[in-house]
């Protein structure tokens, strides 16, 4: 019961603060299926009713789809996901037609206007909530609302999203209005939807039919993403947005074949990725291009996340990153234990938003203690940071 309770209990963190939310993608199933005997013993605990009850919410949700928006693309192609820039905003002292110019930190709400990301965002979050309620309960009610959402964005010709990013994070006025390396971000949230396909891919939850349209989609992206001119922009990039990438690429080939995508994705990770990994994070464990943020903490944070994500997807491919020393130091543990140092004082660098500093990086302990060799977490002044149950790591890694 203690065990199933704070699993159930990370979980609604997760579900109450979505935008800052990030599920790994699925860890331990040994663990899984044992909390899966355990709920049915405990089908009455606040924390599975609560995952019910958001289930239950989305099952009354209509399907979307990109088809919907009423600005489009450059190509005019209303299949074409389309949205814009979230920190440019017009240059008022050049005009109304004035290239943009990036504020950073201030979200133009005038990206809304378009509605892919948000219905993008929506449809990876509904996903994911009906694969934990299918897991838990077993009802096919959920596995079959999955399929018609899952159906409507991936597949059906009339509304379905075309397998690219030519016009993600357009800055207005700039580059033709065409999509940058920048914008492949906006679909990092795929990867936890596909946390909940695969809780659905089982018991006779999605269809084969289903999970083979998905496959098929993920394969025609994951092309475009190692070989489009933009995809290989993104795995140029430096900081965040060049992580978010490599999640995505690897996450991918292992949902469509993890056997078939092996020598990619190991080739991808002994380059591109250690080099990254390796770039991004001083002797120190500081992330010098995340502490030049107005949100430097969460961005800190957000990308450390990540890279425990990719460690653990490069687990499944058969490489090592937990323990990856390049600079005579483990590169994950020094940068979590320069976190966990500062999530005891004041951050010295800018932070706009506030944030709890210790629950941020509560799950990343946990991980931490598992994954790296030798390491206990940290104590500093009578307190110490390990993190919340191991039980709970199959489920989420929270980035709050």
């Amino acid at each position: 019961m203690k065990y199933f309770i704070i699993i159930l209990s990370a979980f609604y963190l997760i579900l109450c603060n979505k935008a800052q939310a990030q599920l790994y993608f699925l860890g331990d199933k040994k663990a899984m299926q044992e909390n899966k005997g355990i709920a049915k013993t405990r089908s009455q605990s606040p924390e599975l009713t609560t995952i019910i009850k958001n289930a239950e919410i989305v099952l009354n949700k209509r399907e979307v789809s990109v088809a919907e928006k009423k600005l489009l693309p450059a190509s005019k192609n209303r299949n074409d996901y389309y949205s814009l820039a979230t920190y440019w905003w017009p240059d008022v002292n050049k005009g109304k037609d004035a290239p943009y110019i990036r504020k950073d930190g201030q979200a133009n709400p005038s990206r809304l206007e378009i509605s892919d990301f948000t219905y993008l965002k929506r449809i990876c979050e509904d996903i994911r909530t009906l694969g934990y309620a299918y897991y838990f309960t077993s009802d096919k009610k959920y596995a079959e609302k999955a399929e018609k959402l899952l159906y409507t964005w991936f597949v059906n010709p009339t509304t379905k999203m075309n397998p690219n990013l030519e016009f993600s994070q357009v800055i207005l006025g700039k580059n033709n209005n065409k999509g940058r390396a920048e914008g492949l971000i906006d679909t990092k949230n795929f990867v936890y939807m596909l946390e909940g396909v695969e809780l659905m891919s089982t018991d006779g939850g999605l269809s084969n039919g289903t999970i083979a349209d998905l496959k098929k989609w993920f394969s025609e992206y994951l092309n475009w993403l190692v070989n489009s001119p933009i995809g290989q922009k993104g795995g140029a990039l430096k900081n965040n947005l060049a992580t978010t990438y490599y999640l995505q690429v690897l996450a991918y080939s292992k949902f469509i074949d993890i056997d078939k995508n092996r020598t990619l994705a190991q080739s991808i990770i002994n380059k591109g990725v250690k080099n990254l990994l390796t770039a991004q994070f001083d002797n120190y464990g500081r992330q010098p291009l995340e502490l030049t943020r107005t949100n430097s903490w969460s961005y800190s944070v957000s990308n450390l996340t990540y890279w425990f994500n990719i460690a653990n997807l490069a687990e499944d491919f058969g490489i090592d990153l937990w323990n990856f020393t390049p600079k005579n130091k483990k590169i994950l543990a020094s940068g979590l234990t320069y976190l966990n140092e500062n999530a005891f004082k004041n951050w010295k660098h800018q932070q706009d938003s506030p944030t709890s500093l210790k629950s941020s990086v509560l799950a990343l302990n946990t991980i931490a203690i598992r994954k790296i060799n030798g390491f206990k977490g940290i104590s500093i002044d009578g307190s110490t940071l390990k993190g919340i149950d191991a039980m709970s790591l199959n489920l989420l890694l929270l980035d709050n």
